[in-house]
């Protein structure tokens, strides 16, 4: 059985980037002791829910066929272009946006979100170590301020998440499922 909602969340994970820090794709990094690559991991998490999408970079391929694919429509901007991209082709309300590279971050991290959301712009979480942009949820409604900020080249998450008038933060949140990979020693140390 699938999840949804009458304020429609989907789920868009992010795969695009360049994984410069790690030296090479996080994508098909194999997570110690689960066999499965991160993109895997937390793509098998989300599967049950209805809306699903998948942001990669301009002919980026990726062995998954249960997302739809959405390639970013600006190179090299980070997240605000694949979040921009993937609010113009989403048939969803809003999107609940993650890292492909978050292996501790689960189904009921996503179901609890989806439950709290109540038609804001942004609804983001903050843990000891500061916002989570790359698990949050964004409403299409940003789509017209996330253009202006690309417009203005001002790509950091937070000058949105600054101009918004509508945003909730929910704070003292746990920082172990948004701990990210971002070198081959916090791989080797999960």
């Amino acid at each position: 059985m699938t999840e949804s909602r009458a304020n429609t969340v989907g789920i868009a994970i992010l795969a695009g980037g360049k994984s410069s820090r790690m030296g090479r794709s996080k994508t098909d990094m194999i997570l110690p002791g689960d066999g499965r690559t991160m993109l895997d991991r937390i793509c098998d998490e989300m599967s049950s829910f209805d809306c699903r999408y998948l942001s990669v970079r301009k002919g980026q391929t990726v062995g998954r066929t249960d997302y739809q694919i959405v390639e970013d429509l600006y190179d090299d901007i980070g997240p605000m272009g694949a979040i921009c991209s993937l609010l113009t082709v989403s048939e969803a309300d809003a999107l609940l946006v993650l890292a492909c590279d978050m292996p501790g971050y689960r189904r009921e991290h996503a179901l609890r979100m989806m439950q709290l959301y109540a038609g804001e712009d942004i609804l983001i979480p903050e843990t000891a170590g500061g916002y989570e942009p790359l698990a949050a949820i964004y409403s299409k409604k940003m789509l017209p301020l996330i253009r202006e900020k690309i417009a203005e080249q001002r790509y950091k998450l937070v000058s949105v998440m600054k101009s918004s008038r509508n945003v909730r933060v929910l704070t003292d949140q746990d920082e172990k499922p948004f701990k990210n990979i971002n070198s081959i020693e916090d791989l080797t140390n999960l």
